[in-house]
């Protein structure tokens, strides 16, 4: 069965007409312009729905901004996650090359018979290589 999709190109300008018929509130209407054009009203939208009061109607006074800061939180929170894990990462990586060279000195990692899962090391090795 194929698909039907029939919602149709919207002009920033549309976009704003839309969001306004559904309750939300524009204050500024370049900020609000330089914000669809940056971020996309797709990307925006799922940001939309704690400010609903129902499918598609805004709570009451709700504005566009409301909206923004929720999604720049969203960002950060995501950066910092990203950073906190990005350092776990490589924290557990030195670590473990710390004991692979220890113990099976600095290509242990190139012996297959110190992993318990073959697939693992034939995939490490793929990588490596890469």
């Amino acid at each position: 069965m194929k698909l039907q999709f029939c919602k149709s190109y919207l002009s920033y300008e549309n976009q704003i007409k839309l969001l306004t018929k559904r309750g939300l509130k524009i204050k500024d209407m370049d900020y609000t312009l330089k914000q669809l054009s940056n971020i996309n009203y797709y990307r925006l939208s799922a940001y939309f729905y704690p400010f609903f009061e129902k499918k598609d109607i805004f709570k009451q006074n709700t504005s566009f901004e409301q909206i923004i800061q929720l999604y720049l939180f969203d960002k950060e929170l995501r950066f910092l996650l990203f950073f906190a894990i990005e350092k776990i990462e490589v924290y557990i990586r030195t670590q473990m090359t710390r004991v692979i060279s220890e113990t099976n000195g600095v290509f242990g990692y190139t012996d297959r018979s110190i992993f318990h899962e073959k697939k693992l090391h034939t995939n490490l090795l793929r990588t490596i290589k890469a």
